[in-house]
């Protein structure tokens, strides 16, 4: 069973594994610093986020995300996908993870997703797109925008 978690209290050994998990995916990106100084900034970062979030399977920490809230809309800046159990992140597909998200998240009137343009978490949030608006609602948002020379490709889904 997935259980999303608001404000969760995790351990640093959790968002190292987490972090770790990730580097993979995430390493281009921040090709300017090494793992162990890329892994220390975004720790410090999500401590400063207005919301942090976590989905466990079976009680083991799986999904960290952090954002922030303005005018009761959240924009998700982070996130890390470790691996389960079993060593494999084949959960990203599953319907109940996602949906154990929304239903943490209803109470906003609307979520923001804005992954780099063509990075991983972005063709992940391609194929996740039509699941993500039965489980959320309708996207009023979809377009590219550029911040300090980084383009990013932000949604935003209206809960229904």
């Amino acid at each position: 069973m997935f259980i999303c978690t608001l404000n969760p209290d995790y351990t640093d050994e959790e968002f190292t594994r987490l972090f770790d998990d990730s580097w993979e995916k995430m390493s281009d990106q921040y090709s300017n610093f090494t793992q162990e100084e890329a892994k220390e900034k975004h720790r410090k970062r999500v401590k400063r986020m207005d919301q942090i979030g976590a989905v466990y399977k079976d009680g083991y920490m799986i999904y960290l995300f952090a954002g922030m809230i303005n005018n009761n809309v959240f924009k998700m800046d982070f996130a890390l996908f470790g691996n389960n159990t079993s060593g494999s992140k084949s959960y990203l597909h599953d319907e109940q993870f996602l949906g154990s998200i929304s239903e943490a998240l209803n109470s906003y009137d609307s979520v923001i997703f804005n992954p780099v343009e063509g990075s991983s978490i972005d063709s992940y949030r391609n194929t996740i797109q039509p699941k993500t608006v039965t489980l959320i609602g309708d996207v009023d948002k979809d377009e590219t925008i550029e911040e300090e020379g980084v383009t990013y490709h932000v949604t935003k889904h209206t809960y229904s």
